[in-house]
């Protein structure tokens, strides 16, 4: 059996683990992702991401992908509780495509997303991704994990 160590193993290739795996190649750590499906599969609902979202996916280069695709929120209704009366917020009426100047944010497609971070993560620097696989943690005589794939 092949021994490779990590410093972080992310379960999982979906937005939250492919992110994280985009991030962290930026940063002195070995990574490695693993997801069950293949990197990018398709996703046909949409995320709301705020000014900080966008900020994050900006610092690791992919805002400019996304930026194209993204609808900016001007107003936001929230419904929740039992009476059902709806919470408002209402933005300023500018019409803009920069994170920073929409008033909440902005609408992307979670397809699009994935295909930006598919790319950022199959050329990061210090991650390997495994794909088709399923794993297995197993404690060892050291009081640490390993990880069987």
């Amino acid at each position: 059996m092949t021994s490779i160590h990590y410093d972080i193993v992310i379960i999982g290739g979906g937005l939250a683990g492919q992110s994280l795996a985009a991030a962290l190649s930026y940063h002195d750590f070995s990574v490695a992702l693993i997801e069950a499906a293949a990197l990018g599969k398709k996703d046909d609902r949409v995320t709301a991401l705020n000014a900080s979202s966008a900020t994050f996916y900006d610092s690791i280069g992919l805002w400019k992908h996304l930026e194209a695709h993204a609808q900016p929120m001007h107003d936001v209704v929230v419904v929740d509780g039992p009476n059902g009366r709806p919470l408002s917020f209402e933005g300023d009426g500018t019409e803009s495509t920069r994170a920073s100047d929409a008033a909440h944010g902005h609408v992307v497609h979670n397809q699009v997303i994935l295909e930006g971070l598919t790319k950022a993560c199959k050329v990061a620097r210090s991650l390997d991704i495994y794909t088709g696989s399923t794993a297995a943690v197993e404690a060892d005589e050291a009081g640490g994990l390993t990880l069987v794939l």
